[in-house]
């Protein structure tokens, strides 16, 4: 059945991230620890944790902006937006997408699909 196919290949997924997280955590670099962030934001949500996700997110906001590695600052910002939802998430969304368009992004969310696979696309 191609549910419990795409169910098992989520969770291996799933698996793969939860493994490979405490790999990048030990590099222990500037660049290293916000995108560590920015996965166990993108684990949190795929486990329906909304508020460690949001945590872990805007972690990896500031980690990114003091890497100076905008995009994926907008990225994780975008990704926050997309987890708190209402009002202040679409802000969120609309600011990263101003400014991932601005360093030359044509499409934000496919580029966020790319950068920061398995969020939910809210």
């Amino acid at each position: 059945c191609l549910v419990v196919e795409a169910s098992s290949e989520r969770k291996a997924a799933l698996k793969t991230v939860e493994k490979t997280i405490p790999k990048i955590e030990r590099e222990n670099m500037d660049w290293s620890n916000p995108i560590a962030k920015l996965m166990r934001g993108g684990l949190a949500a795929a486990h329906g944790n909304n508020a460690e996700a949001v945590m872990h997110l805007t972690t990896a906001v500031q980690g990114f902006q003091s890497s100076h590695m905008m995009m994926y600052a907008a990225i994780a910002a975008r990704r926050k937006g997309q987890i708190l939802g209402g009002a202040e998430g679409k802000a969120q969304i609309a600011a990263a997408d101003t400014d991932l368009r601005a360093r030359g992004v044509k499409n934000p969310e496919r580029y966020s699909n790319i950068l920061a696979p398995g969020f939910p696309n809210r």
